[in-house]
């Protein structure tokens, strides 16, 4: 395991505002990335700088998005599987109109 992807803050992708409205609104809350790198670490003024894992080129994207084009869809149950793991929760029309009633 090569730990948890974190976004620097002086990438030009970085989007503090969006991601702390995604987590609240939960709208755009899908990200997205081309690569993601592990760096050596460093020695520096005698300090020790630990290996950090990060990624490059990130952009939020809609849950539409994903399923337009995040890969093969499958029916599961109530649920839409995007490429055999990213599910989403479906109800059918009868399930919608109860609940909107």
């Amino acid at each position: 395991n090569d730990g948890d992807g974190t976004c620097r803050p002086s990438s030009g992708s970085f989007q503090r505002s969006r991601v702390e409205r995604a987590s609240e609104t939960g709208k755009d809350a899908y990200a997205v990335y081309h690569a993601k790198h592990r760096s050596l670490g460093t020695v520096s003024s005698g300090q020790k700088r630990q290996p950090e894992t990060f990624l490059s080129e990130v952009n939020f994207v809609s849950k539409f998005a994903l399923l337009l084009f995040g890969g093969e869809l499958e029916l599961a149950n109530n649920a839409i599987v995007v490429d055999g793991w990213l599910k989403f929760k479906v109800s059918s029309d009868e399930e919608g109109a109860r609940q909107n009633a």
